[in-house]
Parts: C-alpha cells; sequence; structure tokens
C-alpha cells in the first residue's frame, strides 16, 4: 500500500520552495479550502480559498526560537505577509500540487516557555480579486472571457494560469453595474457567471477557470464513482433544496443618439505649482442628460489628445489669467459608469486651476428590467411554492434567461434525493487516493449509496481537505446535481433520439 506524504514548501526568494514541512505541527492539523460553498444555480462564483495550519516557532535542529515571529531577530528571511505557500499531496509515483497560497495572518502564541506555536493563514488568489478595483477596457458586444481577461491586464498580480471558455452570449455592456472605485474584480467574476449562466472558480492548482454554460451541458462522462465508498454523505428529501418558480432578470440598454455629455465639472480644482507630481484628480459620474439620471456609457472621450478638448486650465480661478491647458499632462481611467481624470502641472510655470472639464461618450441608459419566469405547476401544488431569483446584469437576451430558467426548473423542481456534500477519509483505497489526486471543482462525479437509494452524478462545486496527524487526510466535496437529461449542443453531433435541445 503506497503511503501519502504531504508536503508544505515556502517561497522565501525567487523562484526557490524550501520545505518546512517539519515545522508544521502535526497535531493542529492543517486545513484547506477551496471553490463555491453550495450547489443551487447562483452558486456559480467561488469566494477566495484559504489554507490554515499552526507552525512550531521554537529552538530546535536547523531552527532558532522565533523564527516564524515576523520582526523577531532570529526571523527567517523572506517569511511574512504575502509569501507564498504550496502543500503537495505525494502517494508513490503520483503527486499534487495545491496553491500557491498568500500568507494573509500570522499569529505567534505570546510565551517564550509556553507552546511558542504560530497560527497561520493564508488564502489563494481570488482574495486578490477580491481586493482589487474592477478596470477594464470597456469593450461592447464581447462574451466573459473577453471581459475577464481585460479584468485581468489591470490587475497586478495574476493567476497561476487560466483556463476560460469563449462564454455562449456576447454582452452588449459589460460591468455596467460596477463604478470602478468600490466594486472589485470578483464582483465583476460574480456578474459576468450569472450572465452567462456559467461559473467563475479557481482550482486548487491556482487555474482560473469560466465555464460557459455549454461545458457541463456537454460533458455526460463521470471523472469518478464511489460506490458506498464515503463514510460521510448529506443526502436527504428536502423543501430547502426545491426550486419550483424561478425568476431570471435580464436588463436591455438603449444608446443616445451620438455623442453626449455625460459629465462636467462643478467649480474648479487647484493643481500644485509646476515640479510636483501631486496633481488633483477629479472623479466625474455619468449622468444621462436626457433624463437626468445616473447612466453607463461606452466611446468615452475628454480630456484626452494632445489638444485636451475637454479640459481648460488657468493661473487664476476665474479663468482670467494664463492659459495653463498644454502645460498639463492628464492621466484618464474610464469605467462603465464613471472617469477618473488626474490633471498634473507638468510645465507650467505658475499654480494652475482645472476651470473647465467635460466628459463626453455614447449615454447606456437601462431599459425597464425584464423577468423569464419559470414555474412548475405540479412542485408548486405539491409542495409549496419554492423561488429562486437570480439577476444577469449584463445579459440582454430574453431568450437566453428563459431557456436557463427552464433547464434549472428541470434539475430542481423533483423531490428525489439529492446529495448536497460527501466525504471520505483517504486510507489505502486506490480509487480513494486517485480521488485525493484528481478531483477539483468541475469534477464530475457518480454516487451510488443503497440506503439512500441514491444513484446519481454529481458537479463538484467545492473541496475541503482536512489533515490531522498520521497524516489522516479527510476530503469533503460540496456538490450540485447533474442533470439526468442528454442535451444536444449546436453545432455537435450528439444530437439523438433521446437528446434535447440545450438551453444556449
Amino acid at each position: 500500500m503506497a503511503r501519502l506524504v504531504v508536503t508544505t514548501t515556502a517561497n522565501f526568494s525567487g523562484g526557490t520552495w524550501t520545505d518546512i514541512s517539519t515545522d508544521v505541527v502535526a497535531p493542529a492539523g492543517m486545513t484547506i479550502d477551496w471553490g463555491m460553498d453550495g450547489g443551487r444555480p447562483d452558486d456559480n462564483c467561488a469566494r477566495p480559498g484559504t489554507c490554515a495550519f499552526t507552525l512550531n516557532n521554537l529552538a530546535r535542529v536547523g531552527g532558532l526560537q522565533g523564527r516564524y515571529s515576523p520582526g523577531h531577530a532570529n526571523c527567517i528571511s523572506g517569511w511574512g505577509l504575502n509569501l507564498k505557500l504550496r502543500v503537495t499531496f505525494t502517494i508513490g509515483g503520483s503527486s499534487r500540487v495545491l496553491g500557491p497560497y498568500y500568507v494573509a495572518d500570522i499569529t505567534p502564541l505570546p510565551g517564550q516557555y509556553g507552546p511558542q506555536t504560530v497560527a497561520v493563514l493564508a488564502t489563494d488568489w481570488l482574495e486578490e480579486a477580491a481586493e482589487t478595483a474592477a478596470v477594464t477596457a470597456n469593450s461592447v458586444g464581447v462574451d466573459g472571457s473577453v471581459v475577464i481577461t481585460e479584468l485581468l491586464a489591470n490587475m497586478d498580480i495574476q493567476p497561476t494560469g487560466t483556463d476560460l471558455d469563449t462564454g455562449l452570449s456576447a454582452f452588449g455592456y459589460p460591468l455596467t453595474d460596477l463604478d470602478g472605485r468600490e466594486d472589485r474584480v470578483l464582483a465583476a467574476f460574480k456578474g459576468i457567471a450569472q450572465s452567462e449562466g456559467g461559473y467563475v472558480y479557481l482550482t486548487g492548482a491556482g487555474v482560473l477557470t469560466f465555464e460557459s454554460r455549454a461545458r457541463r451541458l456537454g460533458n455526460t462522462v463521470d471523472d469518478f464513482t464511489l460506490d458506498n465508498s464515503m463514510h460521510g454523505l448529506e443526502a436527504g428529501r428536502s423543501r430547502d433544496a426545491l426550486l419550483n418558480a424561478l425568476r431570471l432578470t435580464v436588463h436591455p440598454f438603449t444608446e443616445s443618439d451620438g455623442l453626449v455629455k455625460l459629465a462636467t465639472l462643478e467649480g474648479t480644482a487647484p493643481i500644485a505649482q509646476y515640479g510636483s507630481t501631486d496633481g488633483v484628480t477629479v472623479r466625474m459620474e455619468y449622468t444621462d442628460p436626457a433624463t437626468g439620471l445616473a447612466c453607463a456609457a461606452r466611446d468615452v472621450v475628454g480630456a484626452v489628445g494632445p489638444a485636451y478638448a475637454y479640459l481648460t486650465a488657468n493661473s487664476r480661478e476665474d479663468g482670467l489669467g494664463v492659459d495653463m491647458t498644454l502645460s498639463c499632462d492628464v492621466y484618464t481611467t474610464i469605467t462603465p459608469t464613471a472617469a477618473e481624470i488626474r490633471v498634473v502641472n507638468a510645465r507650467g510655470a505658475y499654480n494652475a486651476y482645472v476651470v473647465g472639464l467635460e466628459v463626453w461618450g455614447i449615454a447606456l441608459v437601462q431599459s425597464n428590467p425584464v423577468v423569464a419566469v419559470s414555474e412548475d405547476g405540479t412542485s408548486i401544488t405539491a409542495y409549496g411554492r419554492r423561488t429562486l431569483d437570480v439577476d444577469m446584469p449584463y445579459q440582454s437576451n430574453l431568450n437566453v434567461a428563459q431557456a436557463l430558467a427552464d433547464y434549472w426548473r428541470l434539475i430542481y423542481a423533483d423531490a428525489d434525493t439529492r446529495a448536497s456534500s460527501l466525504s471520505c477519509v483517504i486510507v489505502g483505497d486506490a480509487a480513494l487516493q486517485a480521488l485525493l489526486l484528481g478531483v477539483d471543482v468541475g469534477s464530475r462525479i457518480a454516487l451510488l449509496e443503497p440506503m439512500t437509494a441514491l444513484d446519481r452524478s454529481y458537479w463538484v462545486q467545492g473541496v475541503a481537505v482536512a489533515i490531522a496527524e498520521g497524516p489522516v487526510v479527510s476530503l469533503t466535496l460540496r456538490l450540485a446535481p447533474a442533470t439526468r437529461e442528454e442535451y444536444w449542443l449546436l453545432g455537435t453531433s450528439t444530437l439523438a433520439t433521446d437528446t434535447i435541445p440545450a438551453p444556449v
């Protein structure tokens, strides 16, 4: 029987990974978790994953007391916040690497004569997405993979890799609900997933993944099968698991006829004198001149180009002094709902004031939202109304929303026994070891269990690993039901007498 080995490594410098496994306190254990939290249709975007464990901080062979206490004289060079960590499972000749994780919290236990341990919490790359403002190129009529690529281009730290499907929906005006100041990249990922009817998540190996709604529809092959080999299974019939009244909301937009004035500077803004790089930053939120209401925009212009046609700067606040417009450098950040314009007095001989500033573009005015409704009358009569509302912020096609609502109703309106999660202890069984080394968010798994009469396939939504001394590894999978039907995807050759058109 092949032995399981768990290795923890840290990237203290450059590309060198250092094994710190002997300093991991085995009795305290380690927990690793990633993916979505549940299995409903709106559980479609992962939260930041975590890796938590405890380190030995006492003096021992090869290590000094306090080596994992930041600021301590004996602290290891490079140890600190945002250090990259990895965890590797090895069984025989096969290995799996999880991470990287970035150290987010270090808590040394005080008392030099006490346990002398350090609690460590690290998070995966999605924490970076949760903290970074969403900035894109504001492309029009592009699918989710293009929007994600544009979001990544404006981030300082990149994921380990990407696996981005070409979405089946072209979003007319994506990210129009984000203002670029308060909203973050992870919020944009959520909007993309809901608008596509797909999924956005990070794999255990740190690969940012975007599933179009076709990926799971087109996959009917199970990656793993567990036949009464799990030790923990949450499965049953619950009204809370039923969804028999689905309401999906889409958002049509109308465009202004040509360029309109979206924002005008109210008052003036002083700029530091020549030689200072401070400048002044003005945030201008868009308003539709026809309605006076806040709006989104595309093809935004203003305060750009050599002539700075929409900027006026002057040495006097009343605008009656020396024209200093061409003495200024202008830096513009455009979001779908606002523009942030930074003006620097780069070459002027005097203090300067921004006395005029306008932003022009095509105003995008949201029409009344439209709701696609799909209800199962038989299920409602038998079990009561169980409603799910899903907002699709970048989707304007009502037909897509209707098809998705009908599709989800087929899966969730019945009262079948369904599994929400399963757990198993990874022992010498080859199938369970293969599961530990290969299962991930997006895996398809068949479950057979006689006491619950369960015989169905599921999608893995989230993964949790608990490592105890030994090592003894427990694996918990959060699940979503796979459809029992086979669907025909346009452009494939899978159409047969027992298949039905997919909701694409």
